[in-house]
C-alpha cells in the first residue's frame, strides 16, 4: 500500500437481501483504480460471501454500525483529502453536501436520478440517459452510458474477445441476483425444463432441486457466490441466458451471451429500457407478470441462431472494454 496513493473510500452496502449488485460494481471500481489509488471499502456489510470476495481482490474493509449512527460514523472518518465514492439509494443530497463540506472528492454511483446531485462526478452506465435527467451542479461531471460500464477485469477482458453462437441445443445460465426470489426462480426453471431445445441449466441459486419438475432428467448446475473468474467461465459455457437487468446482465453483454431479459424491482427499469433499446437481449418487461406461455415463446425465439447471433452482435458495439481507462482518467482529473 503506497502512502503516495490518494485514499478513496467507497461507501457501499450489499447483501442477500438488497442484493449484490452495488458491491460487485464498486469492486469493478476499485480494481480499475488500483494502479493510482488506494481503494478502502467503508460497509455496513456482515455477509462473509462479500466480505472475502472484496478482501481476496486485494482490498482493505472498514466496518460500519448497522443503526443510524453509520452516517456520522463514515463522516468522521474522513480527512478532508479523501475522494469518497457514495454508491446506494438512501444517500440523499444532504448527505453529499455533509461529504462536500469536509474538503473531499465526491463520487456518486447512479442508475435511478431521482435526487439532485453535489458530486464531482456522477457514474450511470446505462444507455439512454442524458444531463436532462439529471439535476447537478454545474461542476458536475456526467459519466454517462456503456462507455463508463462498471466491470471487472474478467469481463473488460472478455468484452475484447471473439464468441461463435453455436446452433446446437442449448446450455442456459439462469440467474435472478442475490436475492433469490424462489417463487420466480422454480417458475422460470421448470418452464426452460420443459422447452425441447434445452439441454442442460446452470442455475446460480440455493434452492433445492428436488423442488423443480424434471421429467427428462435434464441436467442442472447449481452455483451460488460465485467469484467474478468462476461466472465469466460459466458464461463462456453457456449458450442463452435469463438474467435480470442489473449488473449481471451487463456482465452477459461482455460475454457476447444471448439472453431473455426482463427486470422485477424498480430500481431494474430503466437499466432494462436501455438494454432493450440497444438490442442486447430479448426483453421480457415485469419477470412478476411473466406467464409459462410468454416465456416459452421467448425461448423458442432467443433459440434461433439468427435472433442470438444478432444479440450477440448488439453486445459486442457497445462494450469496448476501455471503460476503465475513462473512468481512471476522471478520477484523476478531480485531484
Amino acid at each position: 500500500m503506497s502512502n503516495n496513493k490518494r485514499t478513496v473510500y467507497l461507501r457501499v452496502d450489499g447483501s442477500k437481501v438488497i442484493g449484490y449488485g452495488h458491491i460487485f460494481r464498486c469492486i469493478a471500481l476499485a480494481q480499475m483504480l488500483n494502479t493510482e489509488f488506494n481503494c478502502i471499502f467503508a460497509t455496513r456489510i456482515f455477509d462473509s460471501f462479500l466480505k472475502n470476495t472484496i478482501s481476496q481482490v486485494g482490498f482493505d474493509i472498514i466496518e460500519l454500525q448497522q443503526d443510524e449512527s453509520h452516517y456520522s460514523e463514515f463522516l468522521d472518518k474522513l480527512a478532508g483529502d479523501e475522494i469518497v465514492v457514495l454508491d446506494n439509494y438512501f444517500f440523499e443530497t444532504s448527505y453529499q453536501i455533509d461529504i462536500k463540506q469536509k474538503g473531499c472528492k465526491l463520487v456518486c454511483i447512479d442508475d435511478i436520478h431521482n435526487k439532485h446531485y453535489t458530486a464531482d462526478i456522477v457514474i450511470n452506465h446505462s444507455e439512454g440517459i442524458n444531463q436532462e435527467s439529471y439535476s447537478i451542479e454545474k461542476y458536475t461531471k456526467l459519466l454517462l452510458g456503456y462507455k463508463y460500464t462498471l466491470l471487472r477485469p474478467e469481463f473488460l477482458e472478455a468484452s475484447k474477445q471473439e464468441k461463435i453462437i453455436s446452433n446446437k441445443k442449448k446450455d442456459v445460465l439462469i440467474s435472478l441476483g442475490g436475492t433469490d426470489p424462489e417463487d420466480l426462480i422454480i417458475k422460470i426453471v421448470n418452464t426452460f425444463l420443459k422447452h425441447p431445445i434445452i439441454n442442460s441449466i446452470s442455475l446460480i441459486s440455493k434452492i433445492d432441486c428436488s423442488k423443480f419438475d424434471n421429467p427428462d432428467n435434464k441436467e442442472i448446475k447449481e452455483y451460488w457466490e460465485l467469484n467474478a473468474s468462476e461466472l465469466y467461465n460459466t458464461m463462456l459455457n453457456s449458450d442463452i441466458g435469463f438474467l435480470p437487468a442489473s449488473t449481471i446482465s451487463v456482465e452477459a453483454c461482455a460475454c457476447k451471451l444471448p439472453f431473455i431479459g426482463g427486470w422485477f424491482v424498480d430500481n431494474q427499469v430503466n437499466i432494462y429500457r436501455a438494454i432493450i433499446n440497444k438490442g442486447l437481449a430479448l426483453g421480457i418487461g415485469n419477470i412478476n407478470e411473466l406467464s409459462v406461455g410468454e416465456l416459452y415463446k421467448a425461448i423458442s425465439d432467443i433459440s434461433i441462431h439468427e435472433n442470438a447471433t444478432r444479440i450477440a452482435s448488439h453486445q459486442s458495439r457497445v462494450i469496448d472494454g476501455n471503460s476503465g481507462a475513462r473512468i481512471l482518467k476522471a478520477f484523476k482529473q478531480i485531484c
